[in-house]
């Protein structure tokens, strides 16, 4: 049996089903494809994890760190995920976007933004200079626009 590759491989790697045709990164649940490409990224070690990340806060509002060890990988698949599907998001609103309402004490509660670091840091890992898919979602040209149907079953 020949080996599969593309976006099934990635999707029974992570414990889904086999998907029929997709054509678009929209074609495919949030919750599937982030779960699915954090496994690809973790297993195919694209990305190297920074020294902070077992301690560090994710956003302002938040007391402890995360607690699942993947959390990385999960952020990273959901920050490229955002931006594929929004061009010209910035480490701004991304940090609007993961932030969350806050109330600590009697006071009304106020948004505050997540970390930008963290946000930082995950653009640079997945746009550095090497081919990847992570570089094809963020930079789509012709030869970025072929490494991602990689990912993409045949129709």
């Amino acid at each position: 049996m020949a080996e599969e590759t593309g976006i099934n491989s990635i999707y029974r790697h992570a414990g889904f089903e086999a998907r029929g045709a997709v054509s678009s990164l929209r074609d495919i649940s949030a919750a599937e494809f982030i779960k699915a490409y954090a496994a690809h990224l973790k297993k195919s070690n694209k990305l190297e994890l920074p020294d902070w990340v077992d301690y560090v806060k994710t956003a302002h509002g938040r007391e402890m760190p995360p607690l699942d060890p993947d959390w990385y990988f999960v952020r990273a698949a959901s920050v490229v995920r955002k931006i594929y599907l929004n061009r010209g998001l910035g480490v701004g609103a991304l940090a609007h976007w993961y932030g969350k309402a806050v109330r600590k004490t009697n006071k009304p509660q106020h948004h505050h933004r997540a970390s930008r670091k963290v946000i930082r840091h995950v653009l640079n890992a997945v746009s550095a200079p090497r081919p990847s898919a992570c570089a094809a979602l963020l930079h789509p040209d012709p030869s970025a626009i072929a490494r991602l149907h990689a990912f993409l079953p045949a129709a």
